[in-house]
């Protein structure tokens, strides 16, 4: 589900959403990173593993444990966990 340039990919009990959007909303193609949306507003930037340049959030439980994927595209990703601080 498309979220201001960004794509959803999974929800949680709280309402936090995770998924996509792009490093630069306003240049096509832009590298998506894995971001998390928290009651609706901007999305926030979870970063990629160093050295890569683009990521993607994949899940998210009610603890707010969030997986996804790191890398350089195609098949060269790594999976990922982000564990935000509130």
């Amino acid at each position: 589900m498309p979220i201001g340039g960004g794509f959803a990919r999974d929800i949680n009990n709280h309402g936090d959403v995770v998924g996509e959007s792009p490093s630069d909303p306003n240049a096509i193609g832009g590298a998506p990173r894995g971001v998390l949306w928290i009651d609706g507003g901007a999305p926030i930037n979870l970063g990629a593993l160093e050295g890569d340049g683009l990521s993607s959030a994949a899940a998210i439980n009610d603890r707010g444990l969030i997986v996804g994927l790191s890398g350089e595209g195609g098949f060269d990703v790594r999976a990922v966990a982000w564990v935000p601080q509130r």
